[in-house]
């Protein structure tokens, strides 16, 4: 990450069209109802964010929740609960599931 600064014209010429694209379908989205509006670029740092803390920070986690390693029922309860703050977020519904609330160890 330290030398990403030396690298920042490929990493533009990647990032950027990448980020262009992805934006152009949530104003798309946006501008035909289909998701409520947010300010778009925001929205896919917070994403970016939210998933990108699992790899970033999986050994805090660990500690954390007292195991030796990550579950699949981790990133399981993980997935669901971006995904439910995303549609809450977007303004979208689906039906009810009988989520698990896991307990603190």
């Amino acid at each position: 990450m330290s030398q990403a600064p030396q690298c920042a014209d490929d990493i533009e010429a990647k990032l950027v069209p990448a980020f262009r694209a992805e934006a152009a379908v949530l104003q798309r989205w946006m501008a035909n109802g289909d998701i409520d509006p947010l300010p778009v670029p925001h929205l896919l740092f917070t994403l970016w964010a939210m998933t990108q803390t699992y790899a970033d920070f999986a050994w805090q986690m660990r500690m954390l929740l007292g195991k030796q390693a990550l579950e699949p029922t981790d990133f399981d309860q993980a997935r669901e609960t971006i995904i439910r703050m995303l549609e809450g977020a977007l303004g979208l519904t689906r039906p009810a599931t009988s989520a698990v609330v896991a307990s603190l160890p």
